[in-house]
């Protein structure tokens, strides 16, 4: 009997979970555009078990300004006591906006490519807490090229799997504006998640964060 119970101690303490209790994949979903506002719109979902709600992604075509709008949660009382929660109305706004965009194109021709350097490989150090030691990871340069020009830089840290995926390469009927969606293992928390990251063609010039503007809603 004390053999069984110190088993059962050895697996239940000593054992690494086998199963991601609050991580998760972080996806971006194509909205649409406005053509008379000249804009377009993403939705950044974290699916997880404690993210926070999607973030709203707007480009500006015209000023090529990219703005990510982050709700906050809203905080009230209830018998003295605070609680804090987000806008039902939010999903509302999102569904609408789903309704009534364009969607966008998919290109006859991909005017820019992209390629990949490895640029370090190797195995993350352990963490302090002495979990997930021995993940292996890779530094990869994407470079954005348009006929064989290069046109910019930027660096992808992976976890677990090398692996880079295009999943999405879209356009305005206009040409005006190119879209692409690369999806790798970018969380190395747990077992390891994707994340998902967004080109736009030409680049922004600007990335501003605000929260999501709640006077919006009351035109719903």
């Amino acid at each position: 009997m004390k053999k069984l119970l110190l088993l059962l101690f050895v697996l239940l303490v000593g054992c690494k979970p086998l199963f991601a209790t609050l991580g998760g994949p972080q996806e971006l979903e194509v909205l649409g555009w406005d053509p008379q506002a000249a804009k377009i719109y993403f939705l950044y979902v974290y699916k997880d078990e404690a993210g926070p709600r999607p973030d709203l992604l707007i480009y500006d075509l015209k000023g090529r300004i990219l703005t990510v709008e982050k709700q906050k949660p809203v905080i009230g009382t209830l018998r003295g006591k605070e609680l804090f929660g987000f806008l039902s109305d939010y999903d509302k706004y999102i569904a609408k906006l789903r309704s009534e965009l364009k969607p966008l194109s998919k290109p006859e021709s991909v005017e820019y490519k992209i390629s990949y350097r490895q640029l370090l490989h190797g195995y993350l150090n352990q963490p302090a807490d002495g979990s997930w030691s021995g993940i292996p990871y890779w530094k990869y340069q994407a470079t954005v090229s348009k006929a064989e020009q290069p046109l910019y830089w930027f660096d992808l840290d992976l976890f677990y799997d090398n692996k880079i995926q295009t999943i999405l390469q879209l356009e305005t009927p206009d040409k005006a504006v190119s879209v692409a969606v690369l999806r790798y293992t970018g969380i190395w928390h747990e077992i390891g998640y994707t994340k998902d990251q967004l080109l736009l063609f030409p680049p922004e010039q600007e990335k501003i964060e605000k929260p999501f503007d709640i006077n919006r809603l009351k035109k719903i």
